[in-house]
């Protein structure tokens, strides 16, 4: 079994840092998902927490995080969300509160 996985290792079938960067690339372009959110989910792959985060430092960018929380307050005010309930939705999710209000123009909370 050992030889196998060994085997399959140096074809290049098996790897976590393309397993993890595909995940990933996947779930940005389907998912609302924080970087918080996408390191669990990663580590729960069995993914090592370094590749993880490797992973995550190259693909999830300041750029890309804006772009997610931009898109997901839009969503919560398209479904007539108040702006204190996204706001906390958005923090649960592992947004962090200052970028969230920029993009509400939001600061009562």
């Amino acid at each position: 079994m050992d030889r196998a996985i060994e085997y399959l290792e140096k074809q290049g079938y098996i790897n976590d840092t393309n397993f993890a960067v595909k995940w990933v690339e996947s779930r940005l372009r389907s998912k609302l998902d924080s970087y918080n959110s996408l390191l669990a989910g990663l580590i729960k792959k069995g993914i090592s927490s370094s590749i993880s985060k490797e992973v995550l430092d190259e693909l999830y960018t300041q750029e890309v995080n804006d772009e997610i929380i931009r898109k997901s307050v839009n969503k919560y005010l398209n479904q007539n969300k108040e702006p204190k309930a996204i706001i906390s939705k958005l923090v649960r999710k592992g947004f962090d509160i200052r970028r969230i209000r920029r993009y509400l123009n939001y600061t009562d909370i």
